[in-house]
């Protein structure tokens, strides 16, 4: 999959993100974080909602705590803290995790739920 995404002359937010999930999904997840921190790094205009929410899941999933509050402080930064799209994985996340303290608050916070 690398090798195809490599070889793309351009790439916008739909194909980054079926780069990370298709390693989130199938292939290595520490290989997703590294598209992710690339895409970052490369192409941060790109990132969206389903970007944000693909890694929550995928921190979720692997139970990488650190990761996800630095994902969640990421949502922040670049204006995707209030979606509610983001912030159903976001507090599957914290749950998940055992941070019902963090969870809690950040569900108070939600200017949208769903």
């Amino acid at each position: 999959m690398q090798q195809i995404f490599d070889l793309m002359p351009f790439r916008d937010g739909a194909s980054w993100n079926l780069a990370i999930s298709g390693y989130a999904n199938y292939g290595s997840s520490t290989d997703a974080v590294g598209v992710y921190k690339m895409m970052l790094k490369d192409a941060a205009m790109n990132l969206n909602q389903i970007t944000f929410s693909t890694m929550l899941i995928l921190c979720s999933n692997c139970r990488w705590m650190g990761l996800g509050r630095e994902i969640h402080g990421q949502m922040v930064k670049f204006g995707f803290g209030s979606y509610a799209f983001v912030g159903s994985p976001l507090l599957d996340m914290y749950a998940k995790l055992g941070l019902i303290f963090d969870a809690k608050r950040y569900y108070d916070e939600m200017p949208e739920r769903n």
